[in-house]
């Protein structure tokens, strides 16, 4: 089977295929390879890294404010800083995987798209080595046709025998 017979539908940064085998994450559309240009492929470490030493970096300038007393200067480095270090925490067991094994999937939660506030995704629980991780499939946003798009994904996983939940 050639891989333009299997499923596929598009993603933020590219094409997603579903294989009998895995599920296959390509970036073939412009923002996709700009992004494994900048940050690689396979692994968020390096995103959160960044997230991490500019949120340190801004949570020690909001107190360099305060210390100084400029209440009112202090409060956006802080604000930025803070949901930095948050997302940071928050997005520690999340993985870059471009390729996910059928037989590892754990789970497969979808989430709408709310136009024109929010983009529809799908979240994929998976097994990487022993430890749970999720990957993030996020599909295009309402100006690139999110709507129809999630509704193809749907499609895709269904036939494809994938449980969404």
């Amino acid at each position: 089977m050639t891989e333009e017979s299997h499923p596929t539908f598009r993603t933020k940064n590219g094409i997603c295929t579903i294989t009998l085998e895995q599920i296959v994450l390509t970036r073939k559309r412009v923002r996709g390879r700009f992004t494994a240009a900048l940050l690689g492929t396979g692994s968020i470490r390096r995103l959160l890294i960044l997230y991490t030493v500019l949120g340190l970096s801004l949570l020690g300038i909001g107190v360099l404010y305060l210390a100084r007393a400029k209440y009112g200067d202090a409060i956006v480095p802080i604000i930025m800083g803070a949901f930095l270090l948050v997302n940071a925490i928050r997005s520690r067991n999340n993985s870059a995987a471009p390729l996910i094994p059928r037989d590892q999937i754990q789970s497969i939660t979808a989430t709408k798209p709310i136009p024109p506030a929010t983009r529809g995704y799908f979240k994929v629980q998976f097994l990487q080595g022993s430890k749970s991780v999720t990957r993030l499939i996020i599909l295009p946003g309402v100006l690139d046709g999110g709507q129809a798009e999630f509704d193809k994904a749907m499609a895709v996983f269904r036939g494809s025998g994938l449980t969404v939940i």
